[in-house]
């Protein structure tokens, strides 16, 4: 027979895994690798200082949005999620 909890001991355990649930969706957005709604492109072979960049952008949890400025060149930028 399973043993009974207090009302008190059950709601603590209800905001635990609400905790807990919070914590797996931030580590999920940090890393998606997909941008919800988005169309993936492409994918190219960066630097190791572009790669660095790109991950402590991500580190930080902001989008990086890329920006054609001419036939050779874009420009990145990190951009806080939800426009903070």
């Amino acid at each position: 027979m399973a043993k009974k909890i207090s009302q008190a001991e059950a709601r603590a355990l209800k905001r635990k895994v609400a905790e807990l649930e919070q914590v797996l969706k931030t580590q999920r957005d940090a890393w998606l690798r997909e941008w919800p709604n988005g169309i993936h492109l492409d994918s190219i072979q960066v630097s190791d200082a572009l790669y660095g960049k790109l991950h402590v952008a991500r580190k930080l949890k902001h989008a990086v949005v890329v920006t054609l400025i001419n036939r050779n060149f874009v420009e990145f930028y990190a951009c806080e999620i939800g426009g903070k």
